[in-house]
């Protein structure tokens, strides 16, 4: 199998990926979320919204 690497993100691309806060969690116990799930989804809807509706 051959494959390249390439440094670039692709489009969409996440710039970091955090599976669990369990480890950070336990190294900072007064440390807390900021965002809830609904938050941060009413987030991505706001700063998105006018791309989304311009592409229709």
């Amino acid at each position: 199998m051959i494959t390249e690497y390439h440094e670039d993100n692709r489009i969409g691309d996440y710039i970091w990926w955090v599976g669990s806060t369990a480890k950070f969690a336990n190294h900072y116990p007064n440390w807390q979320y900021d965002y809830d799930i609904p938050a941060i989804l009413t987030e991505m809807y706001e700063v998105n919204w006018e791309t989304w509706v311009s592409r229709r």
